[in-house]
């Protein structure tokens, strides 16, 4: 990356999207651009509507976010439905 290059300090993404990884994938191709410290918040959605394979998405997703940031978690936000969540964490 060039010297002069600003890098971010929050990722923000709301995966409209029918499978997780897609948010993932494009978190792994930012990370070049994100500092130390950035916070990243990713907003997934359950289109498929199966409940079970969601759970398991959600939790595959948030051990993949742990590859590449520190203090994961999950938040229900209150304008989450109960087929979405937020995943949280800070760029390490």
């Amino acid at each position: 990356m060039h010297p002069n290059c600003l890098k971010c300090l929050t990722y923000t993404f709301r995966a409209n999207f029918h499978a997780v990884s897609v948010a993932l994938d494009d978190l792994e191709a930012a990370a070049p651009l994100l500092q130390k410290g950035c916070a990243v918040v990713i907003t997934l959605k359950n289109f498929d509507g199966n409940y079970s394979k969601w759970v398991l998405a959600r939790a595959a997703a948030e051990e993949r976010l742990k590859f590449t940031c520190d203090r994961v978690q999950q938040l229900h936000l209150f304008r989450n439905g109960p087929v979405e969540t937020t995943l949280v964490g800070v760029v390490r």
